[in-house]
């Protein structure tokens, strides 16, 4: 379990269309199966304590919304990764069953990692001042360049890389505490404190206020529960080692202002400010968007991964009743709060099952921490806030390695003690390892899928002319899993030719392609295309109100409003005999079908 948990955060596989994010939910998915299978063979019961059935009532919660919603095969790949994610958290409350101290092992694990992300973060950093800004990869499939102001580590994403560095500052004064503080010599207690500056000034570097929010919400906690209860710490703690870490708090926020006022371009500085208050706007529509969703489909919701289909439409909804600017809507995934997108994608049932399943988790901790078995455990426990906070402002949960740590500290935090047992009988345990069996196969159905998309990407990228790859695409396209990626994203390189060549034969072909696109994701691009292909195919009614449709979704899509101008022109030239070209001012570019959406969508 442990060694699971340290090399999920650095796992890759450049094999796949996104060798980081996807390659880490593979690994976890057939690791937690294979793990699942071994402890079903061997076991003779099995132990459920009421925070375990909640978690399964979670996963059947989602499996009934997405059936009766009938969402694509990236829901059920969703729900799959829940199952598996419940399937950890039942494997590590068993191990910690066993286990005498598995906290002790998860925070090590967990500073492990945090430490090591640190330093890559602090290189990241420094690669930053010396050649600004970087494109691609610092470290292939591990580190990637930083773009701005903020460092992002390896995960790529600040707020990630500021909610490990909390939780490792968590698990180092469980550590530190526990093993180091008053029991090792002055150097070497010494030494152990520059670790915690390395995560504090990596914590500082990723600007994120989220993060931030959560790190205040932490010390605050400590703090007050050492004033106020300093029974549950140990005796020789004193109000020194606190000292000192507020002090190391306080170098590495004064070293972040101290870059920013003298080492950082002020243009650099000023925009970071721009993107942070339209950030800040942004989620709240988001966040009031999913409440809208959960309004109108209060039950169920409408299915997981499904939050991106329906944002379009009620961002606009919420704009009116917000009364922001357009230049607030936002085109993502993610609802940037956790608690939200489960209750607009898996309704009222799942959302209640999920805080029910936290509640009685943290009650259940708290309990344990009041009995005083252990006065370190304080600190495990403060390891959790930082995640629950991030979960409100991001999507911390819904990435493998972080969620695989949230699950195990909670888990192994649980009080030992059983709820239910339930005897292994021999249909049982196979009708158990059959399931697992299933949830195997299905996964590697799903990696093999996603192997040919990456493949047919790579012959894809490497030729111009890609009417010989068609064939290949739309038998791929007919699989179950490869459906989504192929319809919305893989689907592009042959918009392009077909536009660029005005090819009408592959045009007709890509239509039903680019239907099933705005079905499965509903994305204002993708009526952008449609529309592009239909006008190719001759079929400039169908091409008019795909555009409208586009513009409607995100009226801020300066090329849509080109190509309706396009086709107000051609109609024009159509009804006055005048040429395309007289209708544009002279030494003014014309739009229209020159434009290429590949390109807009990598600068997004």
């Amino acid at each position: 379990m442990s060694g699971l948990l340290l090399t999920l955060p650095f796992f890759s596989f450049p094999w796949l269309t996104n060798p980081n994010a996807t390659a880490k939910a593979y690994w976890l998915y057939f690791c937690v199966i294979s793990l699942l299978v071994f402890e079903l063979s061997r076991a003779k019961k099995l132990y459920l304590d009421s925070s375990i059935c909640l978690g399964g009532g979670f996963v059947v919660a989602l499996c009934i919304s997405t059936s009766l919603n009938g969402n694509p095969a990236s829901a059920w790949q969703f729900v799959g990764m829940a199952a598996v994610a419940w399937g950890f958290f039942y494997l590590t409350a068993c191990w910690n069953q066993r286990c005498t101290d598995a906290i002790t092992v998860v925070m090590k694990v967990l500073l492990s990692v945090a430490v090591l992300f640190a330093l890559l973060g602090l290189g990241q950093g420094i690669d930053f001042l010396v050649n600004g800004r970087r494109a691609g990869m610092l470290i292939p499939y591990l580190l990637p360049g930083t773009w701005g102001l903020r460092i992002s580590g390896p995960f790529g994403q600040p707020n990630f890389h500021a909610l490990l560095m909390t939780a490792g500052l968590c698990s180092f004064t469980y550590v530190y505490f526990k093993e180091v503080w008053g029991k090792r010599s002055k150097w070497v207690q010494g030494g152990g404190l520059l670790l915690a500056l390395l995560l504090l000034v990596n914590f500082f570097q990723t600007d994120s206020r989220g993060g931030q929010i959560a790190f205040t919400i932490v010390a605050i906690s400590l703090l007050w529960i050492k004033s106020r209860h300093p029974e549950f710490f140990p005796s020789h703690l004193g109000w020194k080692p606190f000292a000192l870490l507020t002090g190391l708090v306080l170098i590495a926020y004064s070293f972040r202002r101290l870059l920013l006022l003298f080492l950082f371009d002020p243009s650099l500085v000023s925009g970071h400010h721009v993107a942070q208050s339209y950030s800040i706007t942004s989620r709240i529509n988001m966040w009031l968007s999913s409440l809208l969703m959960a309004y109108d489909n209060p039950l169920f919701g409408f299915g997981p991964d499904s939050f991106k289909k329906y944002l379009f439409e009620y961002q606009l909804k919420a704009l009116e009743i917000l009364r922001f600017e357009y230049e607030d809507l936002s085109y993502t995934r993610w609802a940037h709060n956790e608690y939200l997108q489960v209750l607009a994608e898996g309704g009222t049932i799942s959302f209640c099952l999920l805080i029910l399943f936290l509640c009685v988790s943290i009650t259940k901790i708290i309990k344990k921490i009041k009995n005083k078995n252990d006065q370190y455990t304080i600190f495990a426990f403060l390891s959790l806030i930082p995640f629950f906070v991030q979960a409100s402002f991001s999507w911390p949960l819904r990435f493998s390695p972080l969620l695989a740590i949230f699950l195990a500290i909670l888990a192994t935090l649980l009080p030992k003690e059983q709820f239910l047992t339930i005897e292994l009988g021999k249909y049982s345990r196979f009708f158990l390892i059959f399931s697992c069996g299933a949830l195997f196969y299905c996964g590697g159905w799903s990696l093999i899928s996603d192997l040919r998309v990456s493949n047919l990407s790579h012959d894809i990228s490497n030729k111009d002319n890609v009417v010989e790859e068609f064939t290949q695409y739309s038998t791929l396209s007919e699989g179950f899993f490869a459906e989504t990626e192929l319809v919305t994203q893989g689907i592009i390189p042959f918009v392009r030719y077909a536009v660029r060549e005005k090819d009408k034969d592959l045009a007709i072909k890509l239509i039903p392609f680019l239907e099933r696109g705005v079905n499965v994701r509903g994305d204002y691009w993708l009526w952008y295309n449609l529309a592009r292909v239909l006008f190719v195919a001759g079929d400039e009614n169908r091409s008019k109100t795909a555009i409208l449709k586009c513009i409607d979704l995100n009226p801020l899509f300066g090329p849509g409003w080109a190509f309706r101008h396009y086709l107000d022109v051609v109609e024009a030239a159509r009804q006055t005999g005048r040429t395309i070209e007289s209708f544009y001012p002279k030494n003014t570019p014309k739009l229209g079908l020159d434009y290429d959406s590949a390109v807009f969508l990598q600068h997004q």
